[in-house]
């Protein structure tokens, strides 16, 4: 059973046919884990893009509501110095004068129920 040189050759040629096969195909393999690993990186990057994106937003939406609560802020101000709207002070003043003209009234009212009872 001896094999001639020539089988030998053709049977180291077909193996080194088949290795090559081979590593064609794993490069083409690793030629599409190289294509979902760029896809990933970029998903990634826009991924962190959109979370900068909207942690600007939520900053931006925060800084528009001080801005408001200030500019609130100012307008009621604005309108205590010009007179009109009233501060605590003077909802104070007003609730001590109502409570004196009620009680004016109250007397008033007895007043009048004891000269009614009187006739």
């Amino acid at each position: 059973m001896s094999v001639s040189m020539e089988e030998l050759l053709k049977q180291l040629l077909e193996g080194q046919k088949q290795l090559t096969q081979r590593l064609e195909h794993m490069d083409s393999r690793f030629d599409k884990v190289d294509s979902r690993l760029d896809r990933i990186e970029s998903d990634m990057a826009s991924e962190r893009q959109q979370i900068e994106l909207s942690q600007i937003v939520h900053a931006l939406r925060h800084n528009s509501e001080e801005v408001n609560a200030q500019l609130h802020n100012i307008g009621h101000y604005l309108n205590v110095l010009t007179g009109k709207a009233a501060t605590k002070e003077d909802i104070s003043e007003l609730n001590s004068k109502f409570e004196v003209l009620n009680s004016r009234l109250f007397q008033q009212e007895a007043a009048i129920h004891q000269l009614k009872a009187v006739k």
